[in-house]
């Protein structure tokens, strides 16, 4: 059990925001100056951070400094706040059991209906986590978002995948990560966190960290942004370069779109636990997009017997087909067909073996 310090401590109210940003108190630094009950007494929520909340019973932690000190020791190791004096943590994959953080946050005004707005924020971990995961999603909702466990993931698709792989080489320092999206003109919260179970969760483990004094995964969170997409907006400079074409702008009527992102078992129709984060994406687009219909084709290599092959080029497109009608999209909206490999592309086996979709 995380450990709550016996004081109370009467803090400074400040703010970061861009004059853009719709976010209300993006770097955590509002919050009141004594301890409010009448919340769930976890160490969050203890000291009533204006505009967020937890939207599970999963209790995500609040770090501040005062006086030159933390109000609790960061539980990765040792973090300053990429600014200010505040920042947010949370567990995103625990071994051997689903739990989960979430934090959310609301904005300050509406977002405009049709408009590509950016999610931004600066994230972190400590030199005390051996795990790390690829991805995290953010949700938009009208209302604030609440589900009461801990002992589930969120039951919901992200409106927004963002890859989060490059801390694994960042040591302690703060990265910026991004995504686009466009608005529905009804957001006015967000939530973010792991929204992928333990079976679709890829997790990395630091096998050089010796001691594992943090045993989960678990990020810090601050200077989160939702601004608009501009002639003016570019990319932010992180470890991980944003794509030259986002997903969105691919998965449209009339586009072919080679998923290299989802792969599978050897010689097997297995989804590898990676393969979620580009399919999270293209399910949140189909979600989006209810009037666009998937052709979903499998190709292998010239590897081995050609009716072998034929047979896994289909069972591999069925388990992606499967997966996007399990995730709530409409069966008469998929099709797929497995084509062995019968349509390499050149000589290059692993270009070969790939998962194309065709939009209509």
């Amino acid at each position: 059990m995380k450990k709550l310090l016996s004081f109370l401590v009467i803090v400074r109210i400040c703010s970061v925001v861009s004059a853009q940003n719709v976010v209300d108190n993006p770097g955590f630094e509002q919050r009141a100056g004594k301890a409010n009950f009448l919340f769930m007494n976890d160490i969050f929520q203890m000291y009533g951070v204006k505009s967020w909340t937890q939207p599970t019973n999963g209790s995500s932690d609040y770090f501040f400094t005062q006086n030159g000190e933390m109000n609790i020791n960061p539980y990765a190791g040792e973090q300053k706040a990429a600014s200010g004096s505040a920042y947010a943590g949370f567990i995103t994959w625990l071994p051997g059991r689903e739990y989960r953080e979430y934090l959310c946050g609301s904005m300050i005004a509406p977002l405009e209906k049709g408009k590509k707005y950016v999610f931004r924020m600066k994230i972190s971990t400590g030199n005390l986590c051996p795990y790390y995961v690829k991805e995290i999603g953010v949700m938009f909702t009208e209302k604030p978002f609440l589900m009461k466990t801990t002992e589930k993931t969120v039951d919901s698709v992200p409106d927004a995948i963002i890859d989060i792989s490059a801390l694994r080489t960042a040591g302690t320092s703060w990265i910026t990560v991004e995504q686009t999206f466009t608005a529905n003109g009804t957001e006015r919260y967000f939530t973010f966190g792991n929204f992928n179970n333990d079976k679709k969760t890829a997790v990395h483990i630091d096998k050089m960290k010796q001691e594992f004094l943090c045993p989960y995964a678990y990020y810090y969170a601050d200077d989160i942004e939702i601004v608009p997409v501009d002639s003016k907006y570019k990319p932010a400079v992180s470890v991980v370069p944003p794509p030259a074409t986002s997903l969105a702008d691919q998965i449209t009527a009339g586009n072919t779109f080679t998923a290299r992102g989802i792969l599978f078992d050897v010689d097997k129709a297995t989804l590898r636990p990676e393969s979620y984060l580009q399919l999270h994406a293209i399910l949140a687009e189909l979600k989006r997009k209810p009037e666009l219909k998937v052709e979903i084709s499998g190709h292998t290599d010239s590897t081995g017997n050609a009716a072998h092959n034929m047979d896994l080029s289909k069972a591999r497109a069925k388990a992606v087909a499967d997966y996007l009608i399990g995730e709530g999209i409409d069966k008469s909206r998929i099709t797929w067909k497995g084509y062995g490999d019968t349509k390499p592309l050149g000589n290059d086996a692993a270009q070969n073996r790939r998962v194309e979709m065709r939009f209509y």
